[in-house]
C-alpha cells in the first residue's frame, strides 16, 4: 500500500509551496507527489494526474489538496470518485475537507454514499465558488494585463544530471532541500518536474 498526493494548481495560485508542504505533512514525498498547473487554456489537460492514475493500486491512498484535484465540474468529480473507489480499490482523502476521507469506510457503498450526500450539500456551492472565482480571476486577469503584466515563468532548463540527483535523493544520500539547491530551481519546480519523470516501479518503494 502506499500513499500518492495530487495538486492542482490555478493559473493565479501565488502560495505553490504552501500546497507542496500540506502534502509533505502528510507523509507524501517528492517521488510520489503530481502536480499539475491549470493554465487560461490548458486547464483540461491534467497530464500529471493521468500518469498518477496508472500507478495506483488497490489499497493505496490518494490524497488531493482539494475536490478541484478530482476534476473540473461536480460530475467529473463524483465520477472520478467512484471510478477510484470501485474499479480501483483506492482510498481518497481530501485535505481542505476533512470529512472526505474513505478510510473510515469499510465498504465501497458506504465510499460512494460520502460523495453522493456531500456532493449534494456542496453543489450550490461549487457552482457559485466556481463562477465567482472565475470572475475575480477573469478581472484579475484584465487587471494585470492593463498594467503590462506578463503571465507565466520564464522556462528554465533542468540540470542535465537531474535523473541523477534525483536518484541521489531517492537513495537518502542528499535531503530534499540539498536537492534543490543543486538544481538551482524553486521547490515547487523541482517537485513538479519530478513528477514529470517517470523513475519505475523503485520510486514507488521509496518511503
Amino acid at each position: 500500500m502506499n500513499s500518492y498526493g495530487y495538486i492542482i494548481l490555478n493559473a493565479l495560485h501565488l502560495d505553490e509551496n504552501k500546497e507542496i508542504d500540506g502534502m509533505t505533512e502528510v507523509g507524501i514525498p517528492a517521488t510520489r507527489l503530481f502536480i499539475d498547473k491549470a493554465g487560461i487554456s490548458n486547464s483540461g489537460e491534467r497530464s500529471s494526474y493521468k500518469k498518477l492514475v496508472k500507478k495506483l493500486h488497490s489499497g493505496d491512498v490518494l490524497y488531493v489538496n482539494s475536490l478541484a484535484g478530482l476534476g473540473s465540474s461536480l460530475d467529473e468529480i463524483q465520477k472520478q470518485w467512484r471510478t477510484l473507489i470501485t474499479e480501483s480499490g483506492v482510498d481518497i482523502v481530501v485535505l481542505d475537507l476533512p470529512i472526505l476521507d474513505t478510510r473510515t469506510k469499510k465498504d465501497a457503498t458506504s465510499k460512494e454514499l460520502i460523495v453522493d450526500l456531500v456532493c449534494d450539500l456542496l453543489a450550490y456551492v461549487y457552482k457559485y465558488q466556481s463562477s465567482t472565482r472565475k470572475k475575480r480571476q477573469n478581472d484579475g486577469i484584465a487587471l494585470a494585463r492593463k498594467r503590462g503584466v506578463v503571465f507565466g515563468r520564464p522556462t528554465k532548463d533542468l540540470p542535465s544530471n537531474f535523473s541523477e540527483l534525483v536518484e541521489l535523493y531517492k537513495s537518502r544520500q542528499i535531503t530534499i532541500e540539498k536537492l534543490i539547491k543543486l538544481c538551482g530551481m524553486s521547490k515547487s519546480s523541482v517537485y513538479r518536474n519530478m513528477s514529470k519523470f517517470d523513475f519505475g516501479r523503485k520510486a514507488d518503494k521509496d518511503k
